[in-house]
């Protein structure tokens, strides 16, 4: 088993509440309250969101720090970027499980760590959508 995957509960399990990431996506037209996220899945979306955090990160010193080691950079955004698309997946099918959503065509979460159920909007923007706050 992958050194990853046996510290990813201990991982979780050591982010407390105080930590936290929520949600930054305001309500859409068309949103439907779900639910609350508990605290399993605030865990899940804050670590997955970390994860884009420490990506984003390496991207941007690979871009504007002099001198850093970009081969080294390079490796870690990647890394991170794949662990962070995992947890996503993870997080999206622990959604649909605990709240019944697999039916739904579109769902999301919102400020105020709110699952919500959404009509589906294609266009330029879906992918964007997708990646900060919806499915």
């Amino acid at each position: 088993m992958s050194e990853w995957l046996k510290f990813l509960s201990i991982e979780l399990q050591d982010i407390t509440s105080d930590k936290f990431l929520e949600p930054d996506a305001d309500n859409m037209e068309g949103d439907k309250r779900v639910a609350e996220m508990d605290d399993e899945l605030k865990r899940l979306w804050t670590l997955g969101q970390s994860y884009l955090k420490v990506a984003a990160k390496c991207a941007f010193d690979m871009k504007y720090e002099p001198g850093v080691n970009t081969k080294e950079l390079s490796a870690r955004r990647d890394e991170f970027h794949a662990k962070s698309e995992v947890l996503r997946e993870i997080f999206w099918i622990a959604v649909k499980d605990k709240f019944g959503l697999w039916y739904a065509p579109s769902i999301g979460v919102r400020k105020g760590f709110i699952i919500v159920e959404s009509a589906e909007r294609e266009g330029p923007d879906s992918f964007l959508r997708r990646l900060f706050g919806g499915d």
